[in-house]
């Protein structure tokens, strides 16, 4: 019966090292800091002769058997604990949960924005055009379902950008644009459309560096269905230089209307809980 001290590490560094001997009708001793713990086994070969040793910083040490301990209950704990591999156990049970967290993150239903679109003009009454609807396309990028979807398609004409302070909140002009069950894995959805008056339309006949601009912005909740998390993402865009395909008159139901779109010059586009609203959006 022998017990090995091994040196592991500089001498200010804090570890435990573990060295085993099997052999025929001897005991295992592990020794750590704290001291030597004899443990009987017993081999049935006369020429078994194994080695195992292993170094571990003793705060990682702490943390693995205190995993252990929640999954006490485990029959491969027991089973690992029986015959002093507890730590291994710890190890295999903190991997499993890992890769349990980054299977869920990359199948999760994750819908994202990807654009405005013009859909069509409408005409007044008097036979000329009064203006366009729009929609804001959705997409979930995930590999699982997304349920209970519910969003919110808004517009703000302005000549000289975002207002101080601007906090995005929803129009009460326009109602809630969009209450559908459930979007497949990489299926898209089109929320809208809502209507922009000509007049609107008109604030954003500047240049993309100049005044006069037409916001489009919103947001998407919804529930994927691997985890009890509401989501949300949200998005801004800014539409620029509206202008007639061809000539200058907008009221030529032959000609195509034009509108350029960038980012927003403020960063609404967000996921999450790194949405500063996020809480009000997902009660909603």
């Amino acid at each position: 019966m022998r017990a090995e001290k091994h040196r592991a590490g500089t001498p200010g560094e804090a570890g435990l090292s573990i060295h085993l001997h099997l052999r025929q009708r001897e005991a295992i001793w592990i020794r750590s800091a704290q001291g030597a713990v004899p443990r009987r086994h017993t081999a049935k070969e006369d020429s078994t002769r194994a080695a195992l040793h292993w170094t571990t910083p003793r705060p990682v040490l702490r943390v693995l058997l205190k995993s252990a301990e929640r999954i006490d209950n485990s029959a491969a704990v027991r089973l690992a604990k029986s015959t002093g591999l507890v730590i291994l156990a710890a190890l295999l049970a903190t991997v499993g949960c890992k890769d349990d967290t980054n299977k869920v993150a990359a199948e999760r239903a994750v819908i994202s924005f990807q654009s405005i679109r013009m859909v069509d003009r409408v005409t007044g009454p008097d036979g000329k055009l009064m203006g366009a609807r729009f929609e804001a396309r959705w997409s979930n990028n995930g590999s699982t379902p997304a349920t209970k979807i519910h969003s919110r398609f808004n517009f703000l004409p302005t000549a000289v950008g975002l207002p101080p302070g601007f906090n995005f909140g929803d129009r009460q002009d326009i109602p809630m644009t969009s209450s559908i069950s459930t979007l497949a894995a990489g299926g898209g959805v089109s929320v809208g459309p809502i209507l922009v008056p000509l007049l609107d339309l008109q604030a954003a006949r500047g240049s993309a560096k100049g005044e006069g601009h037409l916001y489009f912005y919103g947001w998407i909740s919804y529930n994927d269905t691997l985890t009890a998390e509401r989501h949300l993402t949200e998005f801004c865009v800014r539409g620029f230089n509206f202008r007639p395909a061809s000539g200058a008159d907008f009221n030529n139901p032959k000609v195509a209307w034009l509108l350029g779109t960038s980012s927003c010059e403020v960063d609404r586009d967000c996921y999450d809980k790194d949405c500063a609203d996020y809480s009000i959006k997902v009660t909603k």
